[in-house]
């Protein structure tokens, strides 16, 4: 497997009022091409305050749209100091999911600040049930909740109840018989 390609960033500069203009094309082409190749994963679109960068994303994302090249597009304007969680609600609006996506990430951090405490502070539990519960949804973090609050120690003489039991979750979280074995 290769190593991964850099995002791709496109100098943009609006030649003004000439929308069809010979470097106006070549950079939307240069993009499209981007758009297409499964390898970039960000394409940066830079260039000096009143220049045109969004009129072109704009445009970029209604040929994207004609073309069909992706099930959905959403595009959100990043300023130079940019607000993330701003960006998030453009994206999540244009995406039809508004509300829906905020209030599933406050369940998500509300049910993760239990989780949290249920680690006690421990670092090492901590980290060990956060690795395991990454890029899980709000149900695998409920369930795991449920899981901390009801788990059994098995007395290992030296070794913290919570952090046993912690190590004991994250163990049972792994997703492949062959991931434990290297454990046992």
């Amino acid at each position: 497997m290769g190593e991964p390609k850099l995002p791709v960033q496109m100098l943009y500069h609006n030649p003004g009022d000439f929308g069809a203009f010979k470097t106006r094309i070549s950079t939307k082409k240069k993009i499209m091409e981007a758009l297409k190749d499964k390898d970039v994963s960000i394409i940066g679109i830079c260039g000096m305050p009143g220049v045109g960068k969004t009129t072109m994303a704009n445009e970029l994302a209604d040929e994207v749209e004609v073309d069909k090249l992706f099930d959905e597009v959403a595009i959100a304007s990043v300023s130079q100091d940019p607000d993330v969680t701003k960006i998030q609600d453009q994206l999540a609006d244009m995406l039809g999911q508004g509300r829906d996506f905020n209030d599933a990430t406050d369940i998500i951090k509300g049910t993760a600040e239990k989780v949290t405490r249920e680690c006690g502070g421990l670092p090492l539990a901590l980290v060990t049930v956060g690795k395991a519960l990454r890029k899980r949804g709000e149900h695998s973090w409920k369930n795991a909740l449920e899981e901390l609050r009801n788990s059994r120690v098995t007395n290992i003489k030296g070794v913290h109840k919570l952090v046993y039991l912690r190590i004991e979750f994250s163990y049972n979280y792994l997703e492949s018989d062959k991931a434990k074995s290297l454990l046992l």
